[in-house]
C-alpha cells in the first residue's frame, strides 16, 4: 500500500493539475520532487506547458483588447465623418456602413450591411465595374446622381483600395448637389451679366433719341400733339423700366425689389393698355376705370 501511494500520488496529482486546467486555472503548478523518475520530467513538462498557455492567452486578451480599442475607435471616427463610408469585401458585399452613409442614402443600416453593393447602390457598382476596364480612363473621383427620397441628389464618391490585393475596398462619397447647384448659378450669373450688358447698351441711345424728338418737335407738332407726347412718355417709361430691369437682370435673376409709392391705378392700367394699343392695332380695348382716383400703394412698374 506505502508502494502503491508513492506511485500513484504524482499521477493523482497531474489527474487534479488537469482538471483545474481544463477549467481555465493556469495558473497551477506542479510540486517537482526529487525521486519520482519520469513522473518529476512529466510534472516539469506540465508546469512549462501550463505557463506558454498562460503566456499565450495573455497575449491573446492584449491582442483582443487592442482590436477592440480600434474598432471603438474607428467607429467613432466614422460615426463622426460627414462623408459616407461603405466598407466591402473581396466579393463586393458590404461588411460595414457608417450613419452618414445610412443618412445620405436615406437607407437604414440593415438595408445596406451584409448585401452586395449591386443590390443596394447599383449606381456605385457600376463605378466599380467601370474602374476594372483596362481601357476605362482612371479618375479618383466620380460624379454620381441618385434620387433621394424624391429628390435628386449629386454624389462625389471615391474607391480606395479597389484592385489591389484581395482584402476588398473602400467606398467613400459625399453629398455635394448644394456645391453643383453653386458652379451652376455662378455660371449663370455670369451669362446673366454678359446678357444684361448687350441689352443695356442700346437703351441709353433709345432715351435720348426720344427726349431729343419731344424737345425738337414737341412745339412743332399740332395735330394729335397729346399722342405725340403719350407716346414719348411711354417710351422714356418703358426705356427706364427695361433698363431698371436689367440692373435687376444682373443680379441674376432674382425677384426685383419693389419700390412702393402711392399711384392711381387707373393711370398704371391705362399706360399698360396704351402699350398694348400701340403694337396691336387689330383689337379694341374696352377700358371701365370709373371716373375717381384709386390710390394704390405699389410699385408701379412690377404691377404694370
Amino acid at each position: 500500500l506505502w508502494f502503491a501511494g508513492r506511485l500513484v500520488a504524482p499521477i493523482r496529482r497531474l489527474i487534479g493539475a488537469a482538471q483545474q486546467v481544463a477549467k481555465g486555472d493556469l495558473k497551477v503548478e506542479l510540486p517537482i520532487r526529487r525521486g519520482e523518475g519520469d513522473l518529476r520530467r512529466l510534472s516539469m513538462n506540465f508546469n512549462h506547458m501550463t505557463q506558454q498557455l498562460q503566456r499565450q492567452r495573455s497575449d491573446l486578451v492584449t491582442a483582443n483588447t487592442q482590436l477592440t480599442e480600434r474598432r471603438r475607435l474607428m467607429e467613432a471616427v466614422l460615426s463622426g465623418v460627414s462623408a459616407g463610408v461603405l466598407g466591402l469585401d473581396r466579393n463586393l458585399r458590404i461588411t460595414l456602413a457608417n450613419r452618414s452613409a445610412e443618412k445620405l442614402l436615406g437607407r437604414d443600416g440593415s438595408e445596406l450591411a451584409g448585401r452586395p453593393l449591386a443590390e443596394a447602390v447599383p449606381e456605385f457598382a457600376g463605378l466599380l465595374e467601370e474602374s476594372e476596364d483596362p481601357n476605362a480612363k482612371s479618375r479618383p473621383q466620380h460624379q454620381v446622381t441618385l434620387v433621394i427620397a424624391g429628390e435628386e441628389r449629386n454624389f462625389s464618391v471615391r474607391i480606395t483600395g479597389h484592385g489591389e490585393d484581395d482584402y476588398g475596398s473602400v467606398l467613400t462619397f459625399d453629398d455635394v448637389t448644394e456645391l453643383v447647384s453653386a458652379q451652376r448659378t455662378s455660371a449663370w450669373a455670369d451669362v446673366a451679366r454678359r446678357i444684361a450688358h448687350e441689352i443695356k447698351n442700346p437703351l441709353t441711345p433709345i432715351q435720348l433719341s426720344a427726349e431729343r424728338l419731344r424737345r425738337k418737335y414737341g412745339k412743332v407738332i399740332t395735330e394729335d400733339r397729346d399722342v405725340f407726347e403719350l407716346c414719348t412718355d411711354t417710351i422714356i417709361r418703358q426705356v427706364g423700366d427695361v433698363t431698371r430691369m436689367v440692373d435687376e437682370f444682373s443680379a441674376f435673376a432674382r425677384m426685383p425689389k419693389p419700390q412702393m409709392e402711392d399711384h392711381d391705378i387707373r393711370d398704371v392700367v391705362r399706360a399698360s393698355v396704351l402699350d398694348r394699343q400701340m403694337s396691336i392695332h387689330d383689337i379694341a380695348f374696352d377700358k371701365k376705370l370709373g371716373n375717381e382716383p384709386i390710390i394704390v400703394s405699389c410699385d408701379r412698374r412690377l404691377i404694370s
